[in-house]
């Protein structure tokens, strides 16, 4: 989902908990066809950014389900493992200009 409000100042912290991850040897797999990956990505982008953005894309700022980092500047691996059912996945920014971490 994406949302549409323009956010101006202030923290903003969006989490996504993985409630299931589906097994392919469960899910019928004919042989020869690829099967879709399972992939969350939590972020900020600034107006008229593509929907799905690429990893290359200027404007945004994400992180994946695999522990990866994602901007304008390329993918780069933060965390050393993917994460798995049960876990959360949250991204926090820091629009307050009064903070020693502001807009970080």
């Amino acid at each position: 989902s994406r949302a549409n409000a323009a956010v101006k100042g202030g923290r903003y912290l969006f989490e996504a908990r993985i409630v299931e991850m589906l097994n392919p040897v469960e899910s019928g797999r004919v042989s020869g066809q690829a099967m879709p990956r399972q992939h969350v990505r939590v972020g900020f982008s600034v107006q008229g950014s593509p929907l799905l953005p690429a990893a290359d894309s200027d404007g945004i700022a994400l992180f994946d389900s695999e522990g990866f980092y994602n901007s304008g500047r390329g993918r780069l691996p933060v965390a050393q493992m993917r994460l798995g059912r049960g876990q959360v996945i949250g991204v926090l920014l820091n629009l307050e200009p009064a903070s020693p971490n502001a807009n970080t």
